[in-house]
């Protein structure tokens, strides 16, 4: 406990601030754990990334070898496959991963999901 039941004894009693100091607790805990889990996380998706990474160097890296294509058809066909979820921006939107699928692009933004409150 704290110094403030000793300047202000008549505003809250002892138990109040007991209640309030263990619910301070509580929110740190829980402020901690998820900072913990928001690192770990962090760490899967950054391993992940750079375990795909590795493969796509590989594979191109392997077709230019056995000359399967050339870097420019290989360039060619990184333009094309960035312009395939609608937008050049040298990355692809998840619902368009799947390679020999010929999809068109949704040109709808998609909208956020909304986040509910908790009950308290």
């Amino acid at each position: 406990m704290a110094f403030e039941p000793y300047m202000w004894p008549d505003l809250f009693t002892a138990p109040a601030f007991r209640r309030l100091d263990e619910r301070i607790v509580r929110m740190r805990r829980r402020e901690w754990d998820s900072r913990r889990r928001s690192g770990e996380d962090l760490d899967r998706l950054e391993n992940d990334v750079a375990r795909v990474a590795l493969l796509a160097r590989a594979l191109a890296e392997l077709g230019l070898k056995k000359g399967l294509f050339t870097r420019e058809e290989l360039l060619a066909q990184l333009l094309e496959s960035d312009m395939s979820d609608g937008a050049e921006d040298h990355k692809l939107a998840p619902d368009v991963v799947m390679p020999g699928e010929e999809k068109l692009a949704d040109l709808e933004p998609e909208r956020p999901p909304r986040r509910r409150r908790r009950a308290r």
